[in-house]
């Protein structure tokens, strides 16, 4: 496993928690497991193709074809940290300005609210929540975030094209919205063809993270019920 955050690399996750467990362990990506699972159990269209776009604390994507997820070498398929949002001129830790990570993960996010007063520690669900009960500036912040995960997200609809993208980002994921924000920013960029509601949340909603663990588990019995015998 690979994890910058933290300083992670090459690292045998499944064998430690294995020994440690004295069970057998199953590690994936946390943005391809929504992406199984959105194959397995989401839209129908997400088995011809999809994209997943999962904004946390981390930034990560992946991508799939018929019904298979892609990993790449050494499974680092999907690195969109990085990727440029256009009007973003937040600084990157890695030299650089406008990266995703630093416009619109939720560690920059938190950061940002802390600093303008809505909330006195960097938690998105207390700001979700501060919006929800009717704060204008953090209703203002989320908004802000949202066109810039639209922005990012038209870049990949450019690149693939899939038949759906699936945003995994806690303030869309609750409230419609910002979904609509996210749509708006990505049509008013995108050059690829197509309806902008294919951009959606998870199927499974707040309970994407818990649905996608288990589906790292179960997916190869739902592909291959022959695993059972």
């Amino acid at each position: 496993m690979r994890h910058e955050a933290l300083g992670w690399r090459d690292r045998p996750l499944a064998a430690e928690l294995s020994r440690a467990l004295g069970l057998p362990v199953c590690v994936d990506n946390h943005a391809r497991a929504v992406a199984h699972a959105e194959i397995l159990f989401g839209r129908p269209e997400a088995r011809r193709s999809l994209v997943h776009l999962f904004i946390g604390n981390v930034v990560d994507a992946a991508f799939g074809i018929e019904g298979t997820v892609h990993q790449g070498p050494g499974a680092a398929a999907g690195d969109v940290a990085h990727l440029p949002v256009p009007g973003s001129d937040a600084p990157c830790a890695c030299g650089r300005t406008g990266c995703l990570q630093a416009t619109a993960s939720d560690t920059a996010l938190g950061a940002e609210a802390v600093r303008r007063g809505i909330v006195p520690d960097p938690s998105v669900p207390m700001l979700v929540d501060a919006a929800a009960a009717g704060d204008p500036r953090a209703d203002r912040l989320l908004r802000e975030r949202a066109r810039s995960v639209g922005r990012a997200a038209a870049l990949l609809l450019d690149v693939f094209n899939p038949a759906v993208l699936v945003v995994t980002e806690l303030s869309s994921v609750l409230h419609g919205g910002y979904l609509d924000e996210i749509r708006e920013a990505a049509a008013a960029l995108a050059r690829a063809p197509g309806d902008p509601g294919r951009i959606v949340p998870p199927h499974a909603g707040p309970a994407v993270l818990p649905g996608a663990a288990a589906t790292v588990l179960l997916g190869p019995l739902f592909r291959d019920p022959s695993h059972l015998t």
